[in-house]
């Protein structure tokens, strides 16, 4: 069985982060736009899609749509996968714009 942890809400398991897929000189020209890193930074933070639409006060098929272009670019499949690429990129550091809720 995968060594499962949880980051932030998300687990994370090292076969899925292990299975990267070969990183296209191509592809890594093509960064993520200022909607797609902010949408990013709040799954990653809130851990959900629902609760990042919330905070950023946008639908959630909005920050859908933003995760599935950020797939198209990375063609990476799963969100800790994106997340774990993200962040070793250096795209995880500025917090999101986010609005909190109490």
């Amino acid at each position: 069985m995968p060594n499962h942890r949880t980051q932030n809400g998300l687990s994370l398991t090292s076969t899925a982060i292990t299975q990267l897929p070969e990183m296209d000189p191509a592809r890594l020209q093509r960064e993520p736009t200022q909607g797609e890193l902010t949408a990013l930074r709040a799954v990653a933070l809130h851990g959900t899609i629902r609760r990042a639409a919330a905070a950023l006060c946008i639908s959630m098929h909005t920050v859908d749509a933003h995760l599935d272009s950020i797939r198209s670019k990375t063609k990476l499949r799963y969100l800790p996968q994106i997340i774990w690429w993200a962040a070793s990129q250096g795209w995880l550091k500025e917090p999101p714009d986010i609005r909190i809720f109490k």
